[in-house]
């Protein structure tokens, strides 16, 4: 008998697809970080994580965020959280914020914004 999935089945199942999703196309892309060390790509990381925590906003610094999260995927390696904890915090924090004035503006789609969010954030977190 086939069990039935729950929402946070379905909601870790479509985390898991968009990250195999941004994997594939950072690669064909050329893994512009592929040629860095380990230790040089979490350097890397870190600043781009630090540059996303000062400024929430920074599309350039999440998208160079999000290939070396590729190609940490790639590398079957995780990010080194540990380092990030307080921005982290910060990260969550102007996430929430900018998450309450959707919900305040437009109730029903703040609500899915904030839920869909967090739980790719609790996947990715430290």
């Amino acid at each position: 008998m086939k069990k039935s999935l729950s929402v946070g089945d379905d909601v870790l199942g479509w985390l898991a697809s968009s990250q195999s999703d941004d994997a594939a196309n950072y690669a064909s892309r050329g893994r512009i970080y592929g040629g860095l060390s380990n230790e040089a790509l979490s350097a890397q990381w870190v600043e781009s994580f630090r540059k996303i925590a000062s400024d929430i906003g920074n599309l350039n610094a999440r998208a160079v965020n999000a290939d070396l999260k590729s190609e940490f995927d790639l590398r079957s390696m995780e990010p080194p959280y540990d380092l990030v904890r307080d921005e982290f915090e910060a990260i969550m924090t102007a996430t929430a914020a900018v998450l309450d004035e959707l919900r305040d503006e437009d109730p029903l789609r703040g609500n899915r914004k904030r839920s869909s969010t967090r739980s790719r954030c609790l996947q990715e977190g430290p």
